[in-house]
């Protein structure tokens, strides 16, 4: 999880201090283009997972207008479910300051909203019972979601053009009343299927901010194009289990340690804004 996502998330677009002022995105011809956006200390950390909110924010108050500035070029944000449950995303992203600021960019004024987790459960139809937009809950685990058409979910020609049939079980029923259940793999999210239907759905670009399991998940299937990583000028340390990496749950083996180039360096007061393009 980004830990610039915790706490109050108030935006106020007028008075952003913009790291990159008219950004231009590529285009891919057989999926989105996907960027990702974090925060690291000096020592590579992105969380603390004990005592939280004490050491929040790890970043500034441009850093966090960054984070927001990279939201407004979006055609979706994606976020794993830890994320998703700790702070209110979309009740930010529906702000009219962030939907005016998307709509000076040509985007829509909604940003999608999806959150990709292989067992979502009640917490999520907690945070979402009364919220102003439905987000996307993409998941794993298919067996247990009958009576949904896979091929006609996935399909290049026809997408989802209706939200999937009721399914059986009392949990699922009630995360649908709140949220757009996408089905997508057996066991896990299949993250090559879900880039599949982001693109059928017409979405070039795509922001992943967290958290470090979700981006290694994408790394792994080689579907990050870009990285912005906000380097804070902090040393936190780090004692077993208690601290989390740009990326966790993957080690990747010397011959597939992915590279990037270096686009941009930027620095604003004592923070290092970098931003990198992988090397395939």
């Amino acid at each position: 999880m980004d830990s610039r996502l915790r706490g109050n998330d108030n935006i106020v677009i007028n008075n952003m201090k913009f790291v990159y002022p008219n950004l231009t995105f590529p285009t891919r011809n057989n999926r989105p283009f996907f960027y990702a956006n974090f925060v690291a200390t000096l020592d590579g950390k992105v969380q603390v997972l004990q005592n939280t909110q004490k050491y929040w924010p790890l970043g500034s108050e441009t850093d966090y207008a960054t984070l927001v500035d990279l939201r407004t070029y979006a055609d979706a944000l994606v976020h794993g479910k830890t994320t998703a449950l700790a702070h209110p995303t979309i009740e930010s992203i529906n702000k009219p300051e962030f939907k005016q600021a998307r709509k000076k960019r040509g985007k829509p004024e909604t940003l999608p909203y999806m959150i990709v987790s292989n067992h979502p459960g009640k917490e999520l139809v907690k945070k979402y019972r009364n919220a102003p937009q439905k987000p996307v809950v993409v998941t794993g685990n298919t067996s247990s979601w009958s009576g949904i058409d896979h091929d006609r979910i996935f399909s290049k020609k026809d997408a989802i053009t209706t939200p999937p049939r009721r399914i059986r079980s009392s949990m699922t029923k009630e995360l649908q009343n709140v949220a757009d259940v996408i089905p997508c793999g057996e066991k896990s999210v299949d993250l090559n299927k879900l880039s599949l239907w982001l693109f059928t759905q017409g979405y070039k670009h795509v922001l992943i901010e967290g958290g470090p399991h979700l981006f290694g998940a994408f790394l792994k299937e080689n579907l990050i194009d870009e990285l912005f990583l906000t380097i804070a000028p902090k040393i936190i340390g780090n004692e077993a289990g208690k601290t989390l990496t740009l990326v966790e749950g993957k080690l990747f083996n010397p011959n597939s340690v992915k590279k990037w180039q270096l686009i941009s360096v930027k620095n604003f007061g004592n923070e290092i804004f970098l931003r990198y393009h992988i090397h395939q």
